[in-house]
């Protein structure tokens, strides 16, 4: 018995290892993050809801991390839901069916970053000016 016990508690060990080993990278993203470019800054919490502001726009929305991606929905700009504030704009790209103008929507809608390797910057997937916005982490949550 005190062998299977012990083989049991190695391979509890080993698993809890490897479930720690593939984690997400959500303790890198919880922390503020400022535009280089401009004067926008988010906050992505522990709780996985975030805020964002840019001058007098306040931006809230849920978030979670696919990979190396941080994907946000529930995307409300001072307090209405981006789907109702575009809803027919929403209702005239999907009678187009174009899918560029698909992808478009889906960005606006659902936005999404790209941690960086080192998880000290992120890179937006709406351009602004030809170029993606870049994230720079300023503080971090404990």
């Amino acid at each position: 018995m005190p062998v299977k016990r012990a083989l049991l508690l190695t391979a509890l060990a080993a698993a809890s290892l490897f479930v720690a080993g593939c984690g997400s990278r959500d303790d890198e993203v919880v922390g503020t993050w400022k535009n280089k470019d401009e004067d926008l800054t988010m906050t992505f919490n522990r709780d996985y809801t975030m805020t964002g502001n840019e001058g007098p726009r306040t931006t809230t929305g849920k978030w979670f991390v696919h990979g190396d991606h941080v994907k946000i929905t529930d995307v409300s700009v001072n307090g209405k839901l981006m789907t109702d504030m575009l809803k027919e704009q929403i209702d005239a790209i999907h009678s187009t069916k174009d899918p560029h103008k698909e992808i478009e929507l889906e960005q606006t809608l659902n936005p999404s970053l790209t941690l960086s390797g080192d998880g000290k910057t992120m890179l937006s997937d709406q351009e602004v000016g030809g170029h993606p916005q870049t994230f720079i982490k300023v503080k971090t949550q404990k």
